[in-house]
């Protein structure tokens, strides 16, 4: 059975219908929102009561490495930039931990000198690490993806190639559309760049910012 398409989805045989360049982090978000598991994700923790306590919300941020969550039916998020969402912070202040709001906007190591250090020390090397590898800059891809790439223009096509799939086109129609003048393989290899750019790539993208 084919997916439901949101009413969103501009119609992919329609060029001008796509942004020709963007910052890398609203392509990242044109990637992710396309992501029907995202979609679905966000569907049940919009309809949550307010009783979650965030816990759904943090668990969702760490899978899918945003912050804070967005609704995929918008188009052009504003807070989907530096701040991707790793792993909950565990340091400890005092007499209780800080709360998750309270580190992303003010220093983001907190020590208490009534602890051990090596374990506080190990826990911000941790951190740094998981911080590090979701802007891309110990994972393969990104370098990969960047001898390749060299005009953002490329991205309006792999988002036109996705929706063309997501609308049930067959291979033949994407490359009479979007390929007219290559080989009829196009757009299959092309899809497999574009899906894995949707399905965790994208965080690969803001390795340039």
């Amino acid at each position: 059975m084919r997916e439901m398409i949101p009413p969103w989805l501009p119609d992919w045989k329609d060029e001008s219908a796509y942004p020709e360049k963007l910052a890398p982090e609203f392509w990242a978000w044109e990637f992710l929102r396309r992501n029907a598991e995202y979609q679905e994700d966000y569907g049940v923790f919009s309809n949550l009561p307010y009783a979650d306590n965030g816990n759904e919300e943090h668990r969702l941020m760490k899978k899918w490495g945003v912050f804070p969550l967005h609704d995929p039916d918008e188009s052009q998020p504003l807070t989907i930039e530096r701040g991707l969402y790793s792993e909950k912070p565990p340091y400890v202040y005092f007499d209780g931990r800080v709360r998750h709001s309270e580190i992303w906007h003010s220093p983001p190591f907190v020590f208490d000198l009534r602890q051990s250090l090596d374990k506080q020390l190990a826990e911000c090397k941790q951190w740094l690490k998981c911080m590090r590898d979701n802007r891309g800059e110990n994972r393969g891809f990104s370098a990969e993806r960047g001898k390749r790439i060299q005009d953002d223009s490329i991205y309006r096509t792999y988002l036109r190639v996705l929706d063309a799939e997501r609308c049930g086109a067959s291979r033949e129609e994407m490359a009479d559309r979007l390929y007219p003048d290559s080989h009829t393989d196009t757009p299959s290899k092309a899809l497999h760049v574009a899906r894995e750019l949707r399905d965790g790539g994208y965080r690969d993208l803001l390795a340039r910012l």
